[in-house]
């Protein structure tokens, strides 16, 4: 450390200070010798002060200075090795017990905010090294110092403080007025360059002043820093490009110059505003040099070469637009398939291109500089006048027809068109001729082709229209892409029955308003023809719903193809469509059909079920009966219930056969009516009384009402089956406890029966079908229900006898009616004694007298099932009768002669010989005497009946026979026997 005596001391070198100048002690205390230089180099620049400078490198060093010396001003760095500013500022006061000398501290950016505490401490001012200018200094200095005189005076003389006022203020009037004159020069001068002027007072270029233009070619106010290398928050929002780049702060002009100390010139830069436009700059930058050649900062200038950069791009553009047309025409030259030449105004071929060169036959080079006649002597005198008349006249000559030969094909006659086009300069003066010539031989001979083609197509055409005229389909052409429509025939009109619509493109479509067939409209670009135009679909048998013209309704079966050219380009699309409503309704009727048929089958396949389950049911109680009968002895009731029932289940199984071959003979159309005039009171009364045993062994109320009525016209037993067939369907169907109302009455023309019954009632859904064959309601499958064929054949015989029959029903559980309707017999019929039909015997079966009827008549049996033989042989000898039995027919005629049978009963259905031959042999045997015969066989109906007839038989008896039928039978064939007796 030095001591105070051995500070060094700095005399003023500037000669400018005048002697009457005021001198002070000024104490600099900074570690660093090199910023010391500084310091004293600013202060003594100063020529309004006459400064004795002393140095201190450490607070240590400074404090004892102060005690020995006096003292006007320190200037102290903030940050010493052996104290910060704060540190030295208090031990300075505590040193001269407040009454110090003013401290000024110099201090870096990141110490400001020390700088400010040690302010509020005491100290006169702080300074920033980074951006300190010697005026900085020398101010601070000097306000340091005159705000210490001023408190020493005033504390202590104040009479002294008014001539050292008087000095100070009249030397700082005159340096203010000098300084402000000379920076009004300055400002004045770069406020009307006409350039850009940019001002850095430090070497950082944070801050920049700038003259007007600048901030006006920049987009600033005078308020805003333009420094790029400003604090974040205080840069401005322009940028700065060159070359497309964006320029980073350190590399701009200012930047560099006062980095690297040089100059920078001619740097082209784009400044970028925030509004979008943008500036193009010329910089030019230079550093700022201080007292000691350090840099202090830097200025730049920025010319505005904005518009001169679009007058050279506008250049750049016109000479590249230049070049480009020049090389433009150069190619059409070289590469156009027509003639081109220019002629001056003496007819000299000045520039000619290969085309036209092979079209005369001469070559370019031969062309170039010679005349017009001297290249094509030949047609000179056709193309000179054409030449002199764009010439001479300034206008141009279109599409002149030229015929004649060159030198490229002599003897050869050729055609060509040729354009003459005058070339002018800016005083519209005639320089020129440009020709164009297009050789046309080729293209004249292929129109003729063209034209014999078209003519040939017209007849084609003629001809395929005339053919699609004759279709029996509607036709349509459309064409391709618009499905404009081309043609259509009459059969389109026709089967439309309105015009075809005419749109220029396929939304016209729309107003045809065809339907698919689940009810959906048709979208223009849907229809068939549409889709084939579109994307070439090829379209079979769509189906298409649509009201025609006329309001009716129907369907087309639509097909579409589209129409390509040569080249697979689709050009057009046809479309054929045809009425197929009569079709789809004969589809719909077979369709009908077939599910007819299927619930039909599906019906009788259920039937075949039931009929099976309806035989065995009796069949099992027959056989478990007859088993037990046969293997064990019961008492006599035991006994005679099991008769009853085996006897009770045989007639069950008798009465399905005969509903079985009634819906046989109904299905063949075989059935057959005995008509006579009948008193259907009689027969509902019989059958009434027929079933109220059974009606009362269920716990049913069978009344009957009727009104006497006169007879109609029917078969006695199919009256009786119709109203037993109603009432046991009533008593099937009615719980225990139910009614079953029985009405006869008579109006006009016609008898009524009804039935009403308070039973399980018909479903609405079943009652339609109430009377089909095969069809049951299958609401309770669990229930047995019989066959369900009664009701089919009472409606059979009912219509039959030209009546109706009808059922109604509330619903489930509501009851049933069912009311049949039969004419009354008509007047003229036969009368009740004189029936138009009988089946064959007339005996009343209740009239068999109890002895024994057929005593002594030989009846000669002849059955190929053994058990039935037996059966029949037993049933005939309990009435009396003599039975000789046989098993075939040659058994049969060889017992005839000795047997001599009063009656013949034989099967039908025999192997070797059946009964018809066998009753033919009996009648070729006894020629005179025809022995009685009835058929007894299992074949039923009215055929089988009427064939039997004819054969010779008496009678036809179906098995199974009741052997009071069979008794009754024998006896009358016997009593209309001449023979016998």
């Amino acid at each position: 450390m030095r001591s105070a005596q051995s500070a060094p001391v700095k005399q003023p070198f500037n000669t400018s200070v005048s002697s009457n100048s005021p001198a002070y002690t000024i104490l600099l205390v900074e570690n660093l010798s090199s910023d010391r230089e500084v310091y004293c180099r600013y202060l003594l620049a100063d020529s309004s002060c006459h400064y004795i400078l002393l140095e201190s490198s450490s607070a240590t060093e400074a404090l004892l200075i102060c005690q020995n010396q006096h003292i006007d001003s320190i200037l102290v760095n903030y940050a010493l090795p052996d104290a910060n500013g704060p540190d030295f500022l208090q031990m300075l006061q505590m040193q001269f017990d407040g009454q110090h000398p003013p401290v000024v501290f110099v201090a870096s950016e990141n110490d400001a905010a020390m700088a400010v505490r040690a302010i509020k401490l005491g100290a006169e001012d702080y300074l920033v090294n980074q951006t300190l200018t010697p005026e900085q200094l020398q101010l601070a200095m000097r306000s340091a110092i005159g705000a210490n005189r001023r408190g020493e005076l005033g504390a202590n003389t104040p009479s002294q403080l008014q001539p050292w006022e008087q000095e100070e203020q009249s030397h700082l009037q005159h340096l203010n007025r000098d300084l402000t004159s000379r920076v009004a020069e300055l400002q004045t001068l770069i406020e009307i360059l006409p350039v850009g002027i940019a001002i850095a007072s430090d070497r950082s270029c944070a801050q920049m002043q700038c003259n007007a233009l600048m901030r006006q070619m920049l987009g600033v106010n005078a308020e805003q820093n333009i420094s790029k290398s400003a604090p974040a928050a205080e840069q401005p929002r322009f940028q700065v490009f060159q070359n497309g780049q964006e320029i980073a702060s350190k590399d701009l002009p200012m930047q560099m110059a006062a980095h690297l100390g040089i100059e920078v010139r001619d740097v082209e830069i784009e400044i970028r505003l925030p509004d979008g436009t943008s500036r193009q700059l010329l910089s030019y930058a230079t550093p700022l040099w201080g007292d000691q050649h350090e840099i202090r900062g830097t200025v730049g200038a920025f010319l505005d070469i904005t518009e001169r950069k679009h007058i050279e791009a506008e250049l750049c553009d016109r000479e590249a637009t230049i070049r480009r047309q020049f090389a433009e025409l150069e190619g059409i030259y070289a590469t156009a398939p027509v003639g081109l030449c220019f002629h001056d105004t003496d007819l000299r071929y000045v520039r000619i291109n290969e085309r036209l060169a092979e079209i005369d036959g001469v070559s370019v080079a031969d062309h170039l500089g010679r005349t017009l006649r001297e290249v094509l002597p030949e047609l000179a005198d056709t193309l000179e006048p054409l030449h002199h008349h764009v010439i001479e006249r300034g206008e141009p000559i279109l599409n002149v027809e030229i015929h004649g030969m060159t030198q490229a094909q002599p003897n050869v006659e050729r055609d060509w068109i040729a354009s003459y086009y005058p070339l002018k300069d800016g005083n519209n003066r005639v320089l020129g001729v440009n020709v164009v010539v297009q050789d046309i031989t080729e293209h004249k001979q292929a129109q003729a082709e063209r034209e014999q083609l078209l003519r040939q197509l017209e007849i084609e055409r003629r001809f395929l229209e005339q053919t699609l005229q004759q279709l029996p389909s509607g036709v349509a052409i459309a064409e391709a892409p618009t499905g404009r429509l081309l043609f259509h025939n009459d059969e389109a009109i026709r089967l439309l029955r309105h015009p075809m619509d005419m749109s220029e493109t396929y939304s016209g479509y729309a107003n045809y308003g065809a339907l698919h067939p689940d009810g959906r409209p048709y979208q223009p670009e849907e229809y068939p023809i549409a889709r084939s135009v579109l994307i070439g679909e090829v379209v079979k048998a769509e189906e298409m719903s649509y009201r025609r013209g006329d309001g009716t309704e129907t369907v087309f079966s639509v097909n579409a193809a589209p129409i390509v050219d040569p080249s697979g380009n689709r050009v057009a699309a046809v479309s054929t469509f045809e009425d197929i409503s009569k079709r789809k309704q004969i589809e719909v009727e077979r369709t009908h059909l077939l599910a007819e048929a299927e619930t039909a089958n599906r019906s009788k396949d259920e039937f075949v079920a039931m009929v099976a389950h309806e035989l065995r049911s009796p069949l099992n109680a027959i056989s478990g009966w007859a088993k037990l009968l046969q293997t064990r002895q019961f008492d006599p009731p035991t006994t005679q219930k099991a008769l009853e029932t085996i006897v009770r289940n045989t007639q069950t199984q008798v009465q399905l056969v005969e509903d079985l071959l009634d819906i046989s003979r109904m299905v063949r159309g075989t059935l057959h009516l005995t008509l006579a005039p009948t008193n259907l009171a009689e027969v509902i009364e019989v059958a009434v009384e027929t079933v109220r045993p059974t009606a009362e062994a269920k716990g049913l109320l069978l009344k009957m009402q009727r009104q006497q009525v006169e007879p109609v016209l029917g078969d006695l037993h199919r009256l009786q089956q119709i109203v037993l067939n109603l009432l046991a369907n009533a008593i099937k169907f009615t719980p225990e406890g139910g009614h079953i109302q029985v009405e006869l009455t008579q109006s006009d023309s016609q008898v009524q029966l009804q039935i009403r019954d308070t039973g399980k009632g018909i479903n609405p859904e079943f009652l339609p079908h109430i009377f089909d064959r095969f069809r049951q309601d299958q609401q309770d499958t669990t229930t047995k229900q019989g066959l369900g064929l009664g009701l089919a054949i009472a409606k059979y015989l009912v219509e039959m006898h030209h009546g109706s029959v009808t059922a109604e029903s509330a619903g489930e559980g509501q009851g049933a009616t069912f009311t049949v309707k039969l004419p009354l017999q008509e007047p003229g019929k036969p009368d009740a004694g004189e029936p138009e039909r009988v089946d064959g015997w007339e005996r009343d079966q209740s009239a068999l007298p109890s002895e024994q009827p057929l005593n002594d008549i030989r009846v000669l049996l002849v059955d190929d099932e053994p058990d039935v033989l037996n059966l029949a042989a037993f049933i005939l000898e309990e009435y009396g009768a003599v039975v000789q039995t046989a098993t075939n027919a040659p058994t049969a005629l060889e017992q005839l002669p000795y047997f001599q049978p009063h009656i013949l009963l034989s099967d039908v259905a025999m192997p070797e010989q059946n009964g018809y031959e066998l009753l033919q042999q009996v009648r070729l045997l006894h020629p005179d005497k025809q022995i009685p015969a009835i058929a007894l066989t299992a074949y039923a109906g009215e055929a089988r009946q009427e064939e039997s007839l004819r054969a010779g038989f008496r009678q036809h008896l179906t098995k199974p026979v009741e052997p009071e039928q069979l008794v009754t039978a024998i006896l009358n064939a016997i009593d209309n026997d001449p023979h016998y007796g």
